[in-house]
């Protein structure tokens, strides 16, 4: 009833385009939020070398293409495989720490092989 009261009290046609604008909006948002969440990416890196993969998918082989930042609370990496280079952005929890610093460590000692 307060509702129906405020959409006269204001104009109909105003409050009606306010209500679709908002639900325009927020699907845009929700549509948006589902599409960041499938492109999350795995990396993983052994003896075999790098691998790369969408989180939903597997992991491909990789090529790291010589661009590293090692930054204090960022890792800034570009990994190449047959779909293009990937530029990947590694935060400080997106990993286990003891798994980032290994990553750390051997990106430093071996950044002249890249």
């Amino acid at each position: 009833m307060l509702l129906a009261f405020s959409l006269t009290a204001l104009g109909g046609s105003f409050a009606l385009l306010a209500i679709v604008l908002g639900l325009a909006l927020g699907l845009q948002l929700r549509c948006r939020l589902l599409w960041q969440a499938k492109q999350h990416w795995r990396v993983q890196c052994d003896s075999d070398g790098w691998w790369l993969g969408r989180a939903t998918c597997g992991l491909k082989p990789a090529q790291l293409a010589g661009e590293v930042r090692l930054w204090q609370a960022f890792t800034f990496l570009t990994l190449v495989d047959e779909r293009g280079k990937h530029p990947l952005l590694l935060l400080a929890d997106s990993a286990a720490p003891d798994d980032l610093r290994r990553l750390r460590v051997w990106l430093v000692s071996h950044r002249s092989a890249c």
